[in-house]
């Protein structure tokens, strides 16, 4: 590869020159030519790096692209639920909530649901068990003065404002009847909330 970029910028120098000689334009790159040829002498006699010194140009984008490959893996070939030990979806929600800043996803997950690790909840293909008593969970140590239970699976919060006082009143029924916590969200607590009985 020595000879053939040798043979090349040799060649490309020559026809410069005459251009330069005859038409008196080129100058410019005859300078950037003989640049190029005093590096690649300077390459093709050193011993420190091989790579230099059978690509005596050329071999520089290899220390170039070897210099910017983690940024070239980040942004153009690692997914969002890639990258270790944190991946970028994971530090989004990091900074988003660092910062106050609403860090709910809509449409849906980016992850593989079919993984083996996966943890979320899935629709069975076949009936299951009903239990008797659904589980809970007490809150509050050894220390607190008042424990309570709490079910697992509440009702989470969603305003009177962003529902209608007909949807409000049946959820605090169902929350009555499977006894769980009705949450009202921002909007506060209105008398539809309390059509199944006590709210929390």
């Amino acid at each position: 590869m020595r000879q053939k970029f040798f043979v090349l910028i040799l060649s490309a120098l020559i026809c410069n020159g005459i251009i330069y000689f005859y038409f008196n334009v080129g100058l410019l790159f005859m300078v950037l030519l003989t640049i190029i040829l005093l590096i690649g002498l300077a390459n093709s006699i050193q011993h420190k790096h091989a790579i230099l010194r059978n690509f005596p140009v050329l071999g520089y984008f290899r220390y170039l692209f070897e210099m910017i490959a983690p940024e070239i893996q980040q942004y153009f070939i690692e997914r969002s639920t890639d990258g270790k030990p944190f991946s970028r979806n994971e530090r989004s929600l990091v900074y988003q909530r660092a910062k106050n800043i609403d860090s709910t996803t809509p449409f849906g997950t980016q992850l593989n649901l079919k993984e083996h690790h996966y943890e979320g909840i899935k629709h069975s293909i076949f009936p299951a068990v009903v239990n008797e008593e659904l589980p809970r969970i007490t809150i509050g140590g050894k220390d607190c003065l008042q424990p309570y239970s709490a079910s697992l699976l509440n009702i989470s919060a969603m305003s009177f404002g962003s529902l209608s006082e007909n949807a409000i009143m049946a959820l605090n029924k169902g929350a009555l009847k499977g006894n769980f916590y009705h949450n009202t969200g921002e909007g506060g607590l209105t008398e539809f909330h309390q059509q199944g009985g006590d709210v929390t």
